[in-house]
């Protein structure tokens, strides 16, 4: 395994190189178990670097049900145990080949049936919102690392992260959004709920005063809070940041800080906090529910978290979100695509709002922003 993965608080990547072995998990009963060997090397003075998949969730809690096989290739878990990582800028992105051509992976009518049946459990008190997701896929030889730079410009990605598994699996992530940071007792998240197009003719300011994004985006801090709660000294969770509104390059996206005071072992908090409710809905394993009936592939490290933990300071992972997965024995990609779903939201309006986020793909992203001034 390889990975570069970009640490927030100071902007520059990580790069791993070289582990001394790797810890991984094909089955939902060796989950846990991985997750503490990891954190025992972790412990022992050594960093990590890897992910969880989406479908490792029933393994921190047996009320969470999600598709039963594995994506493709990939193990539920996979960290990397490695000596400290050299710390380096972005890379220039160079051309990573042909862009690709990406089919959805659920037509506009699928998606409107979909839609509808998440409605009416919502009218049913069954749930309150749920994040359909569907996967896009297409063949293209493209260069992973450098479809990965350029995805990570394009997105100004944050929290990007870049893993090479080995045997033709790499993992490209450009996400904008902090599933957690955990750095000495501060435990912070900032989840993402609430979306606008950059095509639609209308100010960023309309998406911070829409109520149902507002709403959207209120219904998953709370979930948030609940779960950090669960490792977090009692009364110090709070929200210093509410419907902040961040510019990327083809959606204006809605996000809000939660932070809280924990002392708690990573494992414990991904016990608490797995997978990040803004890729679920709430009730969380209500959600989670609708969305194994609902989605036609697993999700594999798509909506799961990527990030690393050093052995004395901080670990950071994010939502495993604008990430693509590449296979260059037959060149394939994957790319997960989708967007939370409330009682006034519309088929045609979700379906747009997914394939938006998948635009960063196919077209270019502009050079230079125009700067006004007065």
């Amino acid at each position: 395994m390889k990975a570069l993965i970009r640490d927030a608080a100071t902007g520059l990547y990580l790069r791993f190189e070289d582990p001394r072995r790797l810890i991984s998990a094909s089955s939902v009963d060796g989950v846990w178990a991985a997750l503490e060997e990891a954190e025992a090397a972790r412990a022992a003075g050594y960093w990590l670097a890897g992910f969880v998949a989406y479908e490792a969730a029933p393994a921190f809690d047996s009320a969470l049900t999600v598709r039963p096989e594995i994506s493709g290739r990939l193990p539920l878990l996979c960290f990397g145990v490695f000596n400290a990582p050299s710390r380096v800028p972005s890379g220039t992105p160079t051309e990573a080949g042909a862009r690709p051509d990406m089919q959805p992976g659920l037509d506009g009518e699928a998606y409107r049936e979909r839609i509808a049946q998440i409605l009416s459990g919502i009218r049913d008190g069954d749930i309150y919102q749920v994040n359909l997701t569907h996967r896009l896929t297409g063949r293209s030889a493209v260069d992973p690392y450098g479809l990965f730079l350029r995805l990570a410009r394009d997105n100004a990605a944050t929290y990007a992260a870049y893993l090479d598994l080995g045997d033709g699996i790499h993992i490209c992530s450009a996400s904008p959004e902090l599933f957690f940071r955990h750095d000495g007792s501060r435990l912070s998240s900032r989840p993402m709920k609430g979306t606008l197009s950059r095509s639609e003719p209308r100010p960023p300011a309309l998406l911070r005063d829409s109520e149902k994004d507002r709403a959207e985006n209120l219904m998953i801090v709370d979930m948030v809070r609940n779960d950090m709660a669960r490792v977090s000294t009692p009364g110090s969770v709070r929200v210093p940041e509410c419907w902040t509104i961040e510019a990327y390059p083809t959606v204006w996206q809605m996000t809000s800080l939660v932070e809280s005071h924990s002392r708690a072992p990573l494992s414990h908090v991904f016990r608490a906090m797995f997978p990040a409710a803004s890729i679920t809905g709430a009730p969380k394993a209500a959600a989670m529910h609708f969305i194994r009936r609902l989605e036609t592939l697993p999700r594999g490290v798509y909506t799961g978290s990527i990030g690393f933990a050093a052995p004395s300071g901080p670990a950071q992972f994010n939502v495993a979100i604008r990430t693509a997965v590449v296979d260059t024995r037959d060149d394939s990609l994957t790319y997960g695509v989708g967007g939370g779903v409330v009682a006034d939201s519309t088929a045609e309006g979700e379906y747009e709002e997914s394939l938006a986020k998948a635009r960063v793909l196919t077209v270019p992203a502009p050079r230079f922003d125009l700067l006004e001034t007065m």
